[in-house]
């Protein structure tokens, strides 16, 4: 599973039901969400002081958590900033689909489960980020270690009709791409 999270590794969405990582951490962890948070800031190397935010694309694999046979991926893909809020843009999605490639494929993990990262909180345009993630995906299956990888699934939350007619236009889109 790979969930997405902000650069600081510490956003409420942790416990916001309507977010991918809350639903997800309230389900299964609903007790150690705070340990949880704790082991993400410090892999990401965020807890210890000597910097404040992670990189964008950033990402930490939490093997088993728990006890659980989970094992779950949290990926940088909004950034926090006092101008403009939280956002996400589509250098962010690029660079932490990469990250979690290469993660996966280190860690011998053949299938990936995703969300639509960047379009709740991040506010990215729900097209551009489902257009961008399997091209992105595929590209790092084959050229930027991610190898290892072969199956991939991503998760569009209650889709209404117009979201039905945007998965359908770009998974056409997209076989068209790599036939």
């Amino acid at each position: 599973m790979v969930l997405p999270a902000n650069t600081l590794f510490d956003d409420e969405c942790i416990r916001d039901e309507r977010s991918s990582l809350g639903s997800f951490f309230l389900r299964h962890f609903p007790t150690g969400i705070d340990e949880l948070q704790r082991q993400l800031r410090v892999r990401a190397g965020i807890a210890n002081g000597s910097q404040t935010t992670a990189s964008p694309g950033t990402a930490v694999l939490l093997d088993k958590p728990h006890g659980t046979r989970h094992r779950v991926t949290v990926a940088a893909v909004t950034t926090v900033e006092q101008e403009s809020g939280i956002h996400a843009d589509t250098l962010s999605i690029v660079s932490a689909v990469k990250k979690v490639f290469k993660l996966a494929s280190q860690s011998r993990i053949s299938s990936l489960t995703m969300p639509v990262m960047g379009t709740g909180h991040g506010g990215l345009d729900f097209r551009a980020a489902l257009s961008l993630l399997p091209v992105q995906s595929v590209h790092c299956m084959e050229r930027e270690g991610g190898h290892e990888v072969h199956e991939l699934s991503i998760v569009v939350y209650n889709p209404d009709a117009q979201k039905r007619q945007t998965i359908a236009s770009v998974v056409n889109s997209v076989a068209t791409i790599f036939r």
